[in-house]
């Protein structure tokens, strides 16, 4: 079917027009070169100025050592008569008064070998003064310091000073004058030969011209295609408008009218037509969606919500089974009952260790893991990480071989999150090997002087990892083996390191054959710290006897859960503190004003008033010294410890804790 209205044809008149408006592109291009080449022209006649102006100050700074060299060749002076070198230094000073050049804008200074200006023939205020540090004359005393550290440097006999500005009449010539060590200096006291004003003038005229032919026949280039696509396109607008206000209407869940007598254009009546038939099938489309966007979002802050207040209300009851087992450890037990204890510890601990993952991942998948870079040292890092794994592989009759001593004693990442990425890979190799060693190694590879890359390698001799799993190693949700079935642990930790290994801009890598163990590459970037990002903290390792202040210090505990109440009061007691105790965040702000204390310990989920609100009330009655308040809660996430920091505490430390976390955390503020 011929089509005698097609919109096709009548794009092709609108390209014809189009060409014509091409031709302001290339008269633009023409513009862009000329001024170019106005540029260029400049340039060369201020390179030529520079280059002649530097002779002007050679020439004259030349002619004056020659003449005082030749005075002091007839004054007969051999060098070691100091009263003769005197009269020489009078004699030289008045021949540069005196002296006329051949330019007369030429001025000479005398520089003497201590930095002080001896002669300047403008400002005689300035003589006897040192050059470092001229009155109101901040240009002339940094010319004069890089003339002389210049010469001194190179040890020359002369130096150009050329300053950064492009400013000719700043340049300085400086030369040295070896009978006395003095410098001389020529310089201009107006201003060098300048850029020719008539060439710059005919230049500037010439690019003016240029510019209004090139307008003059912008101008028409635009014009034409103007006119030419206005008609039609005044055509193509009405038919649009004519679709647009059907879709607007719909929109606006107005009753739309598409009025097909209106569209000319076979292309836009189609357009037209399939809009109307599809309007109605995108708005049940965008039902669905929503209903299905807003029962994800629903079931996702459900699950956040579940996670945070399930990890909340056991981590509570795991501090009384922390801290009691803890103590047992310490008393007289059987040996069998001992067994028991470390059972219920180690229990605790792995229970603790999957608590944290699954927090972990649930703020992986809603807010983010903020990475948080300091200066660290990886070797004493990795020292304690290795130690703490050695026992646990001791346990088991396999041996930890650990190397990493060839590190740099700082480099700057996040240490919590390189610190739990090793844990875990190493916690994973010792458990999923039953004979043999587990390997680990870090080293350290620079890319430049400021950065450079962390490789950590894990390897062990275990069951290994079969070829189709290693794909779906680092996704929980898709390993499901016997080996995890066998030795009870769900991969969610790999899950998370990969997660922080590229989140800190790193790769992760594993490597395995089944029967053969497995092999875990980490490769991360790292920077090399400046001196004043260093801040080294001593490690002191304190035994448990000696973790007790010397100075009785008053402690305010608010918990509102007995168990948690009584393992802090424990502990705290062990510490010999004077400890006060508060049921819930009111009773907490009463007591604090009824008596002085050295440290608040806030719990934040309390009934009547929680630690939040609390802690925000006792800043309000604070006058003068602020007292340390630390938080002593379930919620361990980052964004909980925020959330304390905003409500003004100092400090975070989640539940279950140890004695030594807790006495830690006391002392840093004490």
């Amino acid at each position: 079917m011929k089509r005698q209205n097609s919109i096709l044809r009548a794009t092709l008149r609108a390209w014809l027009g189009t060409i014509l408006f091409l031709s302001f592109c290339f008269t633009s291009i023409l513009l862009v070169q000329s001024y170019l080449f106005h540029v260029e022209k400049l340039e060369q006649i201020r390179a030529s100025n520079e280059s002649y102006n530097y002779i002007l100050l050679k020439n004259a700074c030349q002619h004056a050592k020659n003449e005082i060299e030749r005075q002091i060749r007839d004054s007969n002076w051999s060098g070691s008569d100091n009263a003769g070198q005197e009269k020489i230094k009078e004699g030289v000073l008045e021949k540069i008064r005196s002296l006329k050049l051949a330019t007369g804008n030429i001025s000479l200074s005398l520089i003497s070998p201590d930095g002080t200006l001896l002669f300047h023939p403008v400002n005689s205020m300035l003589a006897g003064r040192n050059i470092s540090a001229l009155p109101g004359e901040k240009l002339l005393s940094d010319k004069y310091s890089s003339l002389v550290e210049d010469l001194r440097r190179k040890n020359a006999s002369e130096s150009l000073y050329k300053p950064e500005d492009g400013q000719e009449g700043l340049m300085a010539c400086g030369m040295t004058i070896p009978q006395l060590g003095w410098i001389l200096c020529a310089e201009f006291y107006g201003y060098g030969r300048e850029i020719s004003s008539s060439s710059s003038d005919f230049m500037s005229l010439k690019l003016l011209f240029d510019a209004l032919l090139i307008f003059l026949i912008s101008a028409l280039a635009i014009a034409v295609p103007i006119i030419f696509v206005g008609n039609f396109s005044r055509k193509l607008k009405t038919e649009t408008d004519i679709i647009l206000d059907f879709l607007r209407d719909y929109a606006e869940r107005k009753d739309p009218l598409l009025d097909e007598s209106k569209l000319v254009h076979d292309e836009l009546r189609f357009i037209g037509l399939s809009a109307q038939s599809m309007a109605s099938k995108i708005e049940e489309l965008f039902t669905a969606v929503k209903n299905l966007a807003i029962q994800a979002e629903t079931a996702n802050q459900a699950k956040s919500a579940f996670l945070a207040t399930m990890s909340h209300e056991i981590r509570t009851p795991m501090t009384g089974i922390s801290g009691m087992s803890a103590i047992l450890l310490e008393s007289t037990l059987a040996p069998d009952q001992k067994e028991c204890v470390k059972t219920i510890a180690e229990s605790e601990a792995r229970l603790l260790n999957v608590l944290d993952s699954i927090a972990e991942f649930n703020q992986m998948e809603t807010s983010g893991i903020e990475i948080k870079e300091k200066s660290v040292n990886f070797e004493y890092l990795f020292g304690k990480i290795a130690e703490s794994a050695s026992a646990s592989a001791e346990k088991k009759g396999i041996s930890l071989i650990s190397s990493f001593n060839a590190l740099p004693k700082w480099l700057k990442s996040d240490p919590k999150r390189v610190s739990q990425i090793v844990s875990t890979l190493l916690s994973n190799a010792i458990q999923f090997t039953e004979k043999g060693s587990v390997e680990f190694s870090a080293k350290f590879a620079e890319t430049d002087n400021f950065s450079g890359e962390l490789t950590l390698c894990v390897k062990d001799s275990g069951l290994g990892i079969s070829k189709e799993k290693l794909d779906r190693i680092f996704d929980f949700t898709k390993e499901k083996s016997t080996v995890t079935r066998k030795f009870g642990i769900v991969n969610l930790g790999l899950t998370v390191i990969k997660y922080l290994v590229v989140k800190m801009g790193g790769s992760i890598e594993a490597r395995s054959e089944k029967g053969s163990g497995s092999s875990f590459l980490v490769k991360l970037p790292v920077r090399v710290p400046a001196p004043d990002e260093i801040e080294e903290i001593p490690h002191k390792i304190y035994p448990v006897a000696e973790k007790r202040f010397i100075k009785k210090i008053r402690v305010l505990l608010a918990e509102d859960d007995r168990t948690s109440m009584k393992m802090a009061s424990i502990f705290l007691n062990r510490m010999g503190t004077d400890l006060t105790v508060a049921a819930n965040g009111k009773e907490a702000v009463e007591k604090f004003g009824e008596a002085d204390f050295d440290i608040i310990l806030m719990d934040c989920e309390m009934p009547v008033m929680d630690g939040f609100e609390a802690s925000l009330r006792i800043r309000s009655y604070e006058k003068g010294q602020t007292i340390p308040i630390i938080a002593v809660t379930a919620n361990a996430l980052e964004s909980d410890k925020q959330m304390c920091l905003n409500a003004r505490m100092n400090d975070h430390i989640a539940k279950p804790f140890t004695f030594d976390a807790l006495y830690d955390v006391i002392a840093k503020y004490l």
